[in-house]
């Protein structure tokens, strides 16, 4: 990534905040190995521990029920499109509207209905998890 932003560094005109560049270098960077190498997606299949996440006075049963939850969630993220995915990481990440346009190249407006429809669409599909883990 140090390399892409190096090489980009010409490319930058100083309209937008250095973070906000070096988000949307780091995005493009991304999306562009993601769409060219399929074969590295089946690494994104198997979800990172996440025991250390949960609360230190968390039950054996809550933690589990924690840790599941959590691995549904970040495979469900991952199963999302390119753009949907950005747009709810870069959203989690507590970047406002502005910054995300500057970073996706989406018009501010946009950003917020596409954010809703993709946070909706992500809701819709864990609620059955949620019912399952109850």
């Amino acid at each position: 990534m140090r390399l892409q932003l190096w090489i980009s560094l010409g490319n930058f005109a100083g309209e937008a905040k250095p973070s906000t560049w070096i988000y949307r270098v780091c995005l493009n960077t991304a999306m562009t190995w993601r769409r060219t190498t399929k074969r590295r997606e089946q690494r994104f299949d198997t979800v990172a521990d996440f025991s250390d996440v949960h609360s230190q006075t968390a039950t054996p049963a809550e933690s589990t029920s924690e840790t599941e939850m959590l691995e549904k969630l970040y495979a469900a993220i991952n199963a999302m499109p390119d753009i949907d995915r950005a747009l709810v990481l870069l959203s989690l990440d507590g970047m406002s509207y502005r910054e995300i346009s500057a970073i996706t190249g989406l018009a501010e407006g946009n950003v917020g209905v596409a954010l809703m429809r993709a946070r909706k669409r992500l809701t819709n599909q864990l609620k059955g998890v949620a019912n399952e883990l109850e």
